[in-house]
């Protein structure tokens, strides 16, 4: 307040101030200017006037701070020491903003421990927010989101922290859809491929039908009694690149040939090249949104900490209740959803895992625990919007307008910034050129071959038991083969 002292035809002025009566604070008088008929008013004060009260005379403010890890040695060490920078970021981070707050106003602080930030329980307010309400504490060491239903109760000073949650995970390789050896080729591709090969299958049937029945030698004599099958397995040995021992004597009949293995060459180069390539190439993710995640089989975790219990308890959007009804039906099945920030990362790094967790609490244990490929499989999807965090005070306090002041001052400086480079951790980045690295194929990719290929091996078996049964059924029929399949290798070598 401002006091005039009259003194005979003038008045003298004094800026007369108390930072805190119930905290035992002391009056400070200090001469503003003077005004008289004269002169007029002249006022002798040229600073701004909460840099000219900046002196707290050691005033004992009370301050509160919500933490979830165990403070070792003691809370103050804990606090100020960036030992494990990864637990409590949040809240140490703001602590040492707090800091600059007392070496620049000159006032001590008394600090409690809150159970958690302050969320509505039973109708009122717990933690930090129920302690402002009480008269226990002036200004939070915490941050606090911005909401409206804590506008009633508390004060936002300067947005200090910007909290990104996210949902991260080791992205899968492949989509378990597809089968990797499907893949190369789309299924319209593999249809006109059959169709193609039927097409080629049919018109070959009729050339050799028609070079048997003619008069001339024909050097495909081994085919007079099995066409149908022969016609098939040349189709099907021109598109894996194998050769025949069927030489046609028809310009036609060999036309159709070399076409047919141009064909399968092509095809082929096509189908390797597609899979080599895809080797080489960096994976593309299908798991972009959480709606993706949660379609999957992947489990989900999340950070153990007052704001994401929050957030799923009053979902705000279509994400946060696809996360609820996860956790929900986890619970049911008597999964533990909610974990610490170490634990979480520890799953994820096995994969198969998504962690709901903050960057801040998990950059610096996955640059010290992740190997590189594991690294660069790490994606993030937002679980929900990021938001604005900043330190609060009790409603109509004195000491918003102080600690505003002494917030800006700080953020400005860049002083923050530099706090902020020691409590929340870089981005751990994936080394240039590791996508260039082939990726090995898994088991589960490659298995569909060895299905394949027992499924060749049985198939021949059974082809083989069946004519040895024929051999013995029909040995007459049999002799007279023979003789045909002479006859067409002397034609070849003629």
């Amino acid at each position: 307040m401002t006091v005039a002292l009259r003194k005979n035809n003038s008045y003298i002025m004094y800026d007369v101030y108390n930072h805190s009566y119930r905290h035992g604070g002391k009056i400070n008088v200090t001469y503003m200017g003077s005004w008289n008929k004269k002169n007029g008013l002249e006022i002798s004060l040229n600073q701004y006037k909460y840099k000219r009260r900046a002196d707290f005379h050691g005033l004992s403010l009370n301050f509160s701070v919500a933490y979830t890890s165990t403070p070792i040695p003691d809370l103050e060490t804990y606090m100020t020491t960036s030992v494990n920078p990864d637990r409590d970021s949040l809240s140490r981070f703001h602590y040492a903003l707090v800091q600059q707050l007392k070496d620049m106003y000159n006032f001590t602080i008394h600090m409690t421990k809150a159970k958690t930030w302050g969320y509505i329980v039973n109708g009122s307010f717990n933690g930090i927010l129920g302690d402002m309400l009480n008269g226990i504490v002036d200004i939070s060491a915490a941050p606090f989101l911005y909401s409206l239903e804590r506008i009633d109760v508390c004060e936002w000073t300067v947005q200090t922290y910007f909290a990104r949650p996210v949902l991260m995970f080791r992205h899968p390789k492949k989509n378990a859809i597809h089968i990797v050896f499907l893949k190369p080729f789309s299924k319209e591709v593999w249809w006109a491929i059959m169709i193609f090969g039927i097409i080629y299958w049919t018109i070959l049937l009729c050339m050799l039908k028609i070079e048997i029945k003619t008069k001339s030698q024909s050097r495909m004599r081994s085919l007079r009694s099995t066409p149908i099958p022969g016609a098939a397995f040349i189709v099907c040995g021109a598109l894996t690149q194998q050769g025949s021992c069927e030489v046609p004597r028809f310009c036609s009949s060999r036309i159709l040939f070399l076409s047919l293995y141009v064909w399968g060459l092509l095809t082929y180069q096509f189908y390797s090249a597609s899979i080599v390539g895809s080797l080489l190439a960096e994976s593309p993710h299908f798991i972009n949104t959480v709606h993706d995640l949660l379609a999957t089989n992947m489990e989900v975790g999340i950070e153990d900490v007052g704001y994401n219990h929050n957030f799923l308890r009053t979902p705000p959007d279509d994400r946060c209740r696809a996360l609820k009804k996860r956790v929900q039906e986890n619970t049911k099945k008597g999964k533990t959803t909610f974990l610490n920030g170490t634990e979480g990362i520890r799953r994820m790094q096995k994969g198969d895992f998504a962690f709901l967790v903050d960057v801040a609490t998990a950059y610096r244990i996955i640059e010290e625990t992740f190997a590189d490929n594991e690294i660069c499989d790490l994606v993030e999807i937002q679980a929900y919007d990021a938001s604005d965090l900043g330190l609060v005070t009790s409603k109509h306090s004195p000491f918003k307008k102080m600690v505003i002041y002494g917030l800006r001052q700080t953020v400005t400086s860049g002083i923050a910034k530099r706090h902020r480079t020691i409590w929340h951790h870089r981005k751990p980045n994936c080394p240039p050129g590791h996508s260039s690295l082939p990726a090995p194929v898994q088991f589960p990719e490659f298995s569909p071959a060895i299905f394949l290929l027992l499924a060749g091996l049985s198939l021949s078996l059974i082809t083989f038991l069946t004519e040895k049964l024929i051999k013995h059924s029909f040995p007459h029929r049999l002799a007279n083969l023979k003789e045909l399949e002479k006859g067409s290798l002397s034609s070849i070598f003629e």
